[in-house]
C-alpha cells in the first residue's frame, strides 16, 4: 500500500526529475562552481573530499533563491576576488570554510529531502563545536535577563550581540550615546540587548511585518522599556523611498522578496537619518535578502557619521557577493576595516556570514 502511494504518477515524475537534476548538477555544474569559488586570490584554494552534498531542508533559509543559477551566470572569479579584496587572514579563512560548504542545487529542489543531524554535525570544526557549546551554556543567563514571547532565544543575538560583544572597549565607547539602527528588528530581541549593554541614545527599529510589530511592542512592555528609548518603524530599509507589495508571514524570515498582497513602505537610511536628525553610531541590517539595497541607501550616513556596521549577507547570492564590494566603494577614504565573520554554529546554519565594518582607529592598541 505504501509503495502504491509512493508510485503516484506525479510524485514519481517529480522524484525522477529531482534525481536527474542532481545528477546533471553533480557532473556538469558543481565542479564549475567549486572551481570559481576556490580560484581567486590571495592564494590557491582547495576543497576537501569530505565535503560532500548536503540535502537538508532549510540549509540556505531562503525558499526560491537559486544560488546555482546566480553563480553560473555571473563572472564568479571577478566576484570572488572583489569579495576577498582587502580582507584579513581570519576573514579569508571564514570564507574558505563557507565556500567548502556551498554545495548547491538548482532551484533548491533538494530542500524536501533531509539527512540526519549527526551527519551535518560531522562538518563542524572542533572550534565551532566548542563555540556552540559555550554559547548554549550562556543562554540560561539571558533567559533570566530578558522576557520574550517565544521559547527560542537566538544565540547570535543574546550571546554574540550581533557581533558587538567581543569588540574593543574603544569601539563600544565610540557607539555609546549615539543612535542605533536595528534593521530587521523582528520582535525586539536585538533592541533589548543594545539598550541594556551599549547605551544608545535611541534604537530605531525597522520591521516590515505588521504582525511582528505587534509582538515587538508587547516584548517592550514585558521588559518595562520606556517609550523614549526606542522607535519602531513599520517599514523596510532600501535604496530609496517606495511602496511595495509583499507577503507578511509574521515569521522571523519575512522578506520583501516574497510577493503578496500586504503593502509596506520602504525608505533609504540617508533620508530617514536626515529627516530625524540622527547621529548614527551603529547599524545592524538583517534583511532577509535585501541588504545590498539597504547598503546603497546609507552611503551618505556612513560618510557623515562613520558608524560601526554589521550586515548579514547569507540570505541570497546577491547579498553574499555584492554587499562587501559596495561597502568598499562607500568607505573608500574613510579609513575603515571591513571583515567577514562566521558567527553562527547551529548545524543547519553553517554558511551564514556577517560583514562587520568599523573605523580602523577603534581597534585595540
Amino acid at each position: 500500500m505504501a509503495l502504491k502511494k509512493f508510485l503516484n504518477a506525479k510524485r514519481l515524475e517529480k522524484f525522477l526529475d529531482n534525481c536527474y537534476a542532481a545528477l546533471i548538477w553533480n557532473r556538469e555544474k558543481c565542479r564549475a562552481v567549486v572551481q570559481v569559488l576556490f580560484s581567486a586570490p590571495p592564494q590557491a584554494r582547495s576543497i576537501s573530499a569530505a565535503h560532500n552534498f548536503l540535502f537538508v531542508e532549510g540549509f540556505y533559509d531562503m525558499d526560491g533563491i537559486d544560488w546555482g543559477t546566480y553563480m553560473l551566470t555571473h563572472n564568479m572569479p571577478e566576484k570572488v576576488a572583489a569579495l576577498r579584496h582587502g580582507l584579513d587572514e581570519k576573514s579569508n579563512k571564514s570564507l574558505d570554510l563557507i565556500f567548502s560548504r556551498m554545495i548547491l542545487f538548482p532551484q533548491n529542489w533538494w530542500r524536501q529531502f533531509k539527512v540526519r543531524e549527526a551527519y551535518i554535525r560531522s562538518f563542524l570544526t572542533p572550534e565551532e563545536m566548542a563555540d556552540e557549546q559555550s554559547r548554549l551554556g550562556a543562554l540560561p543567563q539571558y533567559r533570566t535577563e530578558f522576557l520574550m514571547d517565544e521559547p527560542t532565544y537566538a544565540c547570535i543575538v543574546f550571546t554574540c550581540h550581533t557581533g558587538l560583544r567581543n569588540k574593543s572597549e574603544k569601539l563600544k565607547k565610540y557607539i555609546a550615546g549615539k543612535d542605533f539602527i536595528d534593521g530587521g528588528a523582528y520582535i525586539g530581541d536585538t533592541a533589548l540587548v543594545y539598550m541594556k549593554y551599549y547605551a544608545p541614545r535611541k534604537v530605531y527599529s525597522f520591521e516590515i511585518s505588521e504582525k511582528t510589530c505587534m509582538r515587538y511592542e508587547n516584548v517592550m512592555r514585558m521588559n518595562n522599556i520606556a517609550a523614549d528609548q526606542y522607535q519602531l518603524c513599520r517599514m523596510g530599509l532600501s535604496d530609496k523611498k517606495s511602496t511595495i507589495m509583499m507577503h507578511d508571514s509574521g515569521h522571523q524570515g519575512t522578506t520583501v522578496l516574497s510577493k503578496g498582497t500586504d503593502e509596506v513602505q520602504l525608505t533609504d537610511l540617508d533620508s530617514f537619518a536626515q529627516e530625524n536628525h540622527l547621529n548614527v553610531g551603529f547599524i545592524k541590517a538583517d534583511l532577509e535578502g535585501s541588504a545590498l539595497e539597504c547598503t546603497l541607501g546609507m552611503k551618505e550616513t556612513i560618510k557623515r557619521d562613520r558608524p560601526v556596521i554589521a550586515i548579514d549577507i547569507y540570505h541570497s547570492p546577491k547579498e553574499f557577493f555584492e554587499v562587501k564590494p559596495a561597502l568598499d566603494e562607500i568607505t573608500a577614504g574613510l579609513n575603515y576595516k571591513i571583515t567577514i565573520e562566521k558567527n553562527y554554529t547551529a548545524p543547519h546554519r553553517m554558511v551564514e556570514a556577517m560583514i562587520f565594518a568599523y573605523p580602523k582607529e577603534l581597534d585595540d592598541e
